[in-house]
């Protein structure tokens, strides 16, 4: 009895539909994957939600923001925005894509120019431009002993989402300006992961790529590879917006410029409340360990990803049901969050993470870099910020008031 071929499914098929199959096969199984994924509610980043960085929502939207081949972004020139979602309250934008007045033309004789160079910080982010530190630093200036002499003029000159990097890019742009003196306040956003390329690779042509980055982000399936790679290699750190050695390598640049005659450069250590964030999430976290919950409940300012609660706020919180299930409550008359303990282990390892770049970063500052005692002295911190960076409207005066000192000293002589 001799062997009889057995025809298989596949052989009666054309070579089309052997195509079709093949394409579609593999789709329908990610696609029924997916499906399986979001149901069972799986999800998984590698850098946590805390992030804002995509590496700024794919270049920002359209509505408020350009692209530009150097620096990536700048807001939307000549515009009026006015967003409080994204933080925008009443800006104004000149042709630069800058916020405030049109750039000053040709400087005269006896004028002091200030560069404001920096990141959402000292751009004023939540904050009308009046209480911005810019302005505040231009109110103080004007009753300072300069003005008696001079005529001082401050030009601000900071993004939402800018690194430093960005920063010294737009100051080569700027220096047809003269500025005699140079405020570099950066270092949050250089320290944040990249989720595609650090910033010194980006440009604006890598937008698809930014794009469709993301889309892959958003796919659970994708997110099961990620979780698996990761496991698999102990872990995967995200390279860094700007890493210290770039980082210090820029600030170095300006240093050389300024001793070979160009603008003097006020650096800024970064005033910040992460390592109070840091210490009350982690206190919250071991209580819920503790308790041997799984989901938590309290205020805003204590739950979610980027903000510090007051000092004195409940730490402790009280175990309860809520709909069958054990949750521990924090604070039970201002409740604005119900979230996952993993998400708020996630959150709290994004916040270290910048923590410690952050801390790499500032190394590199010079020895005279203003301090944060030295921008907002022995009051207490916690008033001057309204999440772990960017400043209240007390915040933002106090520094200009510190700004203005240093500044009036540093150009007495001239």
């Amino acid at each position: 009895m001799g062997w009889r071929k057995i025809d298989s499914p596949m052989s009666k098929l054309s070579t089309r539909q052997k195509l079709l199959t093949v394409v579609l096969a593999p789709v329908i199984f990610i696609g029924l994957l997916e499906v399986v994924l979001r149901v069972a509610g799986f999800s998984y980043d590698p850098i946590a939600e805390g992030s804002s960085s995509t590496p700024h929502g794919a270049w920002t939207d359209v509505e408020n923001y350009r692209q530009d081949p150097e620096l990536l972004w700048t807001l939307k020139p000549n515009a009026r925005l006015d967003d409080v979602d994204l933080g925008f309250v009443r800006v104004r934008t000149n042709s630069a894509g800058l916020r405030g007045l049109p750039l000053p033309g040709p400087k005269p004789p006896g004028e002091i120019r200030i560069l404001c160079l920096g990141d959402s910080i000292l751009f004023g982010l939540a904050l009308p431009e009046e209480e911005s530190v810019p302005a505040q630093l231009q109110r103080f200036l004007d009753f300072g002993p300069l003005a008696t002499k001079h005529r001082v003029r401050v030009i601000p000159a900071a993004v939402p989402g800018w690194s430093a990097l960005q920063g010294v890019r737009m100051l080569d742009r700027l220096e047809k300006l003269e500025p005699d003196l140079v405020i570099f306040w950066f270092g949050m956003n250089d320290a944040q992961p990249a989720r595609v390329l650090p910033d010194a690779r980006l440009g604006a042509s890598d937008e698809r790529m930014v794009r469709t980055t993301n889309v892959l982000r958003s796919l659970r399936s994708f997110q099961l590879v990620q979780s698996l790679t990761h496991s698999i290699m102990g872990g995967v750190k995200a390279p860094r917006r700007v890493s210290p050695e770039l980082f210090g390598e820029l600030v170095r640049n300006l240093q050389a410029k300024a001793a070979e005659g160009g603008p003097q450069v006020l650096f800024i250590r970064c005033p910040n409340l992460l390592d109070l964030a840091v210490t009350q999430k982690e206190r919250v976290v071991a209580r819920a360990e503790q308790e041997g919950v799984d989901r938590v409940c309290g205020p805003f300012r204590l739950l979610s990803p980027l903000n510090a609660a007051p000092p004195g706020s409940d730490l402790l919180g009280h175990r309860e049901r809520q709909d069958g299930e054990p949750v521990l409550v924090f604070d039970g008359e201002v409740v604005d969050i119900l979230g996952e303990v993993e998400t708020l282990k996630e959150n709290l390892e994004f916040l270290k993470g910048v923590r410690s770049a952050l801390k790499l970063n500032l190394l590199t500052l010079p020895a005279d870099a203003l301090t944060p005692g030295q921008v907002f002295g022995a009051a207490p911190r916690y008033e001057f910020f309204i999440d772990v960076c960017h400043l209240s409207p007390l915040g933002a005066q106090m520094a200009g008031r510190s700004l203005a000192r240093v500044i009036e000293q540093r150009l007495a002589g001239e």
